[in-house]
């Protein structure tokens, strides 16, 4: 017969599929004869058609993204793995739980293989982060402080967190005729979960702390405002 001939043209990789059903004058006895189909079937679509590509991830704006090297992909919603495309960012971000690195990773990786049939090879890891288990505290030791600018500073250069320079205040002064903001010393952002940490150093007396915002967005900003005898106030200048 000449099945046996057509599966090792098409395991070869000799024959493409429409060569193949264009070949078989009769594709049920084949099915019936050569239990092996399950083999071919899942060698033209995970071995044949299965193409590799290479991407890399990378956290911003409070989400995971992931970067294929070439191509775009906005149809990738309809593998229903609630992954979608940002047309900005050339990426693929992963909605349900956008800042879960491994849970991203994992959801992108299987779309990609559903719908478009491409196996993402990622070429860079985040290092996982241990954000869950630490807490916010305050720094009243010299000790304490050299322990967490350690500590810190090991997990930048790990390329864990990114140092990032403070763009919201952790406290705004405003009496009407003058106007003070003071910054904390440093923020790092974890690239794995997308953890916020506040840094400010302490100027003993005065106490330093670390702060923790879970969600990546800093709220920790306070204001004091300056009431006027008329009861109104500089809030709205600010």
């Amino acid at each position: 017969m000449r099945y046996p001939k057509i599966i090792d043209k098409l395991n070869g990789g000799i024959i493409t599929i429409i060569q193949l059903v264009l070949t078989l004058h009769n594709p049920i006895v084949f099915v019936k004869e050569y239990v092996r189909i399950n083999v071919i079937i899942f060698l033209i679509f995970y071995g044949g058609f299965m193409k590799t590509l290479e991407a890399t991830c990378y956290f911003h704006q409070n989400r995971i993204y992931v970067k294929p090297a070439e191509g775009t992909y906005e149809m990738i919603y309809r593998a229903a793995c609630g992954v979608y495309w940002d047309e900005e960012e050339k990426a693929l971000y992963f909605l349900d739980d956008p800042t879960n690195y491994q849970l991203s990773l994992k959801h992108i990786v299987l779309a990609m293989k559903n719908e478009y049939y491409i196996d993402l090879i990622i070429t860079n890891t985040f290092m996982q982060c241990d954000c869950n288990e630490r807490y916010a505290t305050e720094i009243n030791s010299i000790t304490l402080f050299e322990e967490l600018k350690v500590f810190f500073e090991r997990k930048a250069a790990n390329g864990v967190f990114i140092d990032e320079r403070p763009t919201k205040p952790y406290y705004i002064w405003d009496d009407g005729s003058g106007h003070i903001e003071y910054f904390a010393d440093k923020w790092y952002r974890c690239k794995s979960c997308g953890c916020l940490w506040e840094f400010n150093y302490p100027d003993f007396p005065k106490l330093g702390w670390v702060k923790k915002y879970e969600d990546g967005n800093y709220t920790g900003t306070d204001i004091c405002i300056y009431q006027r005898k008329d009861g109104t106030s500089t809030l709205s200048e600010i």
